[in-house]
């Protein structure tokens, strides 16, 4: 899964240290030990209240066609996806999320020293975070 910055800096001040890599492209990627997340410990997630944006709002995901303008919608490998009830608000944060992983990604791959679009925490994450989720 790709990280924004923001979610990196969320994770290392929540302690988490070697949990992500760079890729080629210049995507930040969560790493994964033996297909599964470097955060699962059994069914249980270590790094739960400090998770990344695209697993706080899981199974909402981004789906783009051949650089054609996305949408949000629900990932249909998920076999509890219809369980879940997101709001516009949650797909507007998605949509930021994108935007700044997008920015961030062409950032790195042109050289630049800090990401552009970088940005902090999302105000829809305190709320979706802090009730259950589903």
């Amino acid at each position: 899964m790709s990280l924004t910055l923001a979610d990196v800096r969320r994770l290392e001040r929540a302690g988490h240290r070697d949990f992500y890599e760079l890729g080629d492209d210049g995507t930040l990627r969560l790493g994964n030990v033996a297909g599964r997340c470097v955060f699962l410990n059994g069914s249980r997630c270590e790094a739960y209240p400090d998770r990344p944006d695209g697993c706080v709002l899981y199974p909402l995901i981004w789906f783009t066609a051949d650089g054609e303008p996305g949408e949000a919608g629900l990932h249909e490998f998920c076999p509890h996806r219809y369980e879940f009830r997101f709001s516009q608000g949650d797909r507007e944060w998605l949509a930021r999320s994108i935007v700044a992983e997008d920015l961030e990604v062409a950032a790195r791959r042109d050289g630049s020293p800090r990401p552009v679009g970088e940005t902090g925490d999302d105000p829809a994450r305190n709320e979706r975070t802090t009730r259950r989720d589903g």
